[in-house]
This record gives structure tokens, C-alpha cells and sequence, in this order.
């Protein structure tokens, strides 16, 4: 069983399509799935679309910062499954958080 409520959600593909669109990525993700199985809505990091597409995605670059530097493991956990999940995505923040790491 998957410990829904230990599990964070980010996009990092966000189209600056408004969240209440159909076709919005993290939309159809939330219908889908992350609200039918419990995940709490703390732990779903959706980037706005309500403002510039540069304003947010500077916003969200701290959003990103903030929980991997709070969330040390997360992101050690988010590197090695960049690596090895059989369900491939990207994590190309973490990844670089994570070359920078392991290379000083």
C-alpha cells in the first residue's frame, strides 16, 4: 500500500493553463487520482496560473527549494528515483540539487 499522505506531488511541465481548465496537467492529475486516494492537498504542489508564466515559475523555483531544503531525504529519495523508478518522470531540479551534491 502506498503511503499517500507521505508522497509530494510537483509539475514542473505547467502550461499556464488555469488550474479550473480541463486541460490543465495538475488538474486532471488531482481528478484522477491524487484526490481519490487521500492525498493531502498540503503534500499536491501545484504552480500558480493566475499571474505571468515567468512570475510563477520563479515562484515556484522557491516553492521547490523550500521543501527539498526542509525535506533533505526527499530529495536523496527524489535523485535515486529519478534513477530507478519502473514509472519514469522528471525530476530535473532535483537532479541537478543532486549532481551538484555527489560533485561537490
Amino acid at each position: 500500500m502506498i503511503p499517500w499522505n507521505r508522497v509530494h506531488f510537483f509539475w514542473g511541465d505547467e502550461r499556464a493553463v488555469p488550474f479550473t481548465d480541463d486541460r490543465n496537467n495538475a488538474k486532471m492529475a488531482c481528478d484522477t487520482l491524487l484526490y481519490k486516494v487521500g492525498v493531502p492537498e498540503d503534500n499536491i504542489h501545484v504552480m500558480r496560473t493566475d499571474i505571468e508564466p515567468e512570475a510563477a515559475a520563479k515562484e515556484y523555483e522557491l516553492v521547490l527549494q523550500q521543501f527539498f531544503k526542509r525535506n533533505e531525504k526527499a530529495l536523496t529519495w527524489c535523485c535515486s528515483a529519478w534513477a530507478t523508478t519502473v514509472i519514469p518522470y522528471r525530476c530535473s531540479l532535483a537532479q541537478k540539487w543532486c549532481t551538484r551534491k555527489k560533485h561537490g
